[in-house]
């Protein structure tokens, strides 16, 4: 097996440090690499062990490299620039380097990125071959901002999309002893299970803030409202509902009542998007199915 002797956190920031920290071990250094200055300055005040792009020239690659720097949304559409001129700066190193290590994209990155635009910027870079001279794998991360220092030691799911298996094999050894099952899937799999993962968060929130609006128009109790639906409602408290490939939803009761709900919405003048949103949905993938027949 591979020992992993030296782990590099690129972007020290709560989910960069959270994590970094979680990794260290008796037999492991872990070393930060981060653009803000002030932010260097505060963790090496802390006691941590982190460079700025410039001077991680001078330090040795680790064996692991994880890149956790922001994936911001500007003017609607996905900014990959911080991901980019990270994967630019680890090439340069690796160019310079003899020995195989492995980059970890721990960024949300829409699908195709980690493949598209960091293994082909890093080869640019560095005149090297993935799956020869480095390997790559995408590792979402699930913590909370609120709790992600906690979070990161004590993880309740760990995936690993991988390039290879010599790749996973690395990402996998940094985890081996955070007593949790390690799920290893594709590059592209990885990438958008954590945007799946993300976007139902947001659509139930969304959700239920919409039939807020409704209960509050009652007069009723919403927040009990909300609990007594989290007890009765599988969708709640079976894990698995609604995730098999069972085809739209149909039966006796949801196709009445969502058009039900809605056109006595409508008359009330409650807006109901997602429930709107949900009918549309289901008739196009009714369609779908058919056209695949």
């Amino acid at each position: 097996m591979n020992k992993i002797e030296t782990v590099a956190v690129i972007g020290a920031g709560v989910i960069g440090k959270a994590s970094g920290l979680s990794y260290r071990n008796k037999s492991r250094k872990v070393y930060f690499i981060d653009a803000d200055s002030k932010r260097v300055r505060e963790l090496r005040a802390e006691g941590l062990e982190i460079y700025t792009p410039r001077e991680a020239e001078n330090i040795a690659i680790a064996d692991v490299n994880f890149i956790c720097v922001p994936t911001p949304t500007i003017d609607g559409k996905f900014d990959n620039s911080y991901i980019k001129k990270a994967s630019e700066d680890l090439g340069k190193r690796l160019a310079i380097s003899d020995k195989y290590c492995v980059v970890v994209v721990r960024s949300t990155v829409l699908p195709g990125t980690t493949r598209d635009l960091v293994i082909k910027t890093i080869e640019k870079a560095s005149n090297k071959k993935v799956g020869q001279d480095f390997g790559v794998c995408m590792n979402p991360e699930y913590l909370r901002e609120v709790s992600a220092a906690t979070d990161a030691k004590n993880p309740w799911f760990i995936l690993i999309g991988e390039y290879d298996k010599r790749s996973g094999d690395y990402v996998s050894e940094v985890y081996k002893d955070f007593g949790q099952t390690i799920e290893r899937v594709s590059l592209e799999e990885a990438e958008i299970q954590k945007y799946i993962h993300n976007l139902f968060n947001a659509t139930k929130i969304a959700y239920f803030n919409e039939f807020r609006v409704v209960c509050q128009s009652l007069g009723a109790n919403t927040q009990k409202i909300f609990e007594f639906v989290a007890k009765s409602c599988e969708g709640m408290w079976n894990p698995k509902y609604g995730i098999k490939d069972l085809g739209p939803y149909d039966g006796h009761c949801l196709p009445k009542d969502t058009q039900a709900l809605l056109s006595w919405a409508c008359k009330k003048k409650l807006k109901l998007k997602i429930l709107d949103a949900t009918i549309k949905s289901n008739a196009g993938y009714k369609t779908y199915i058919s056209q695949k027949k």
